[in-house]
């Protein structure tokens, strides 16, 4: 059987069998940007936060997470949300408010010193958080004893004594 220049095998036209594949790697490249992109957002920590999620922050009133379990969250409702403690001699207290952990230091009226730190996992054991700003990350006994720090979230040191208010 001779072979037509048009359709190449005698079944299919060749420029159907170039469409295909174009067609096919087309989605594979589009498939692998999408990849990238959730990567890079999962992975990118400076991106400012949504809309919702900065009005969330700003409201005043505590917010449940729905997709919580409920068990969790009555076992969240019954940890502490404020600790104190000493640091270099000066008044430490750390507190939940409006979504976020707030440390303050004070060694009188007018040397405050405010850090804001975004929880990261927080169960009956240990609560983890970070400070995006200086890339420094936090961990204490939920129930009070030594918070450390971490520049790596790998090796820490321990920073000062909290209890549980």
């Amino acid at each position: 059987m001779e072979e037509d220049p048009n359709t190449g095998t005698g079944e299919r036209p060749k420029i159907l069998n170039n469409v295909t594949g174009w067609i096919g790697g087309l989605t594979a490249v589009v498939i692998a940007l999408a990849g990238l992109k959730a990567a890079y957002n999962q992975l990118n920590p400076s991106a400012p936060a949504e809309p919702a999620d900065a009005q969330q922050a700003a409201s005043t009133e505590p917010v449940e997470d729905a997709s919580a379990p409920v068990d969790e969250q009555a076992a969240a409702a019954e940890l502490p949300t404020k600790y104190t403690g000493t640091w270099e001699n000066k008044d430490v207290t750390l507190e939940w408010r409006n979504g976020i952990w707030v440390e303050t230091t004070a060694g009188g009226t007018d040397d405050e010193i405010v850090t804001k730190y975004e929880q990261l996992s927080r169960n009956e054991t240990t609560t983890n958080a970070i400070d995006r700003d200086r890339k420094l990350y936090v961990r204490w006994p939920t129930d009070g004893g030594t918070l450390e720090e971490s520049e790596d979230g790998n090796t820490w040191t321990r920073s000062y004594e909290v209890t549980a208010a």
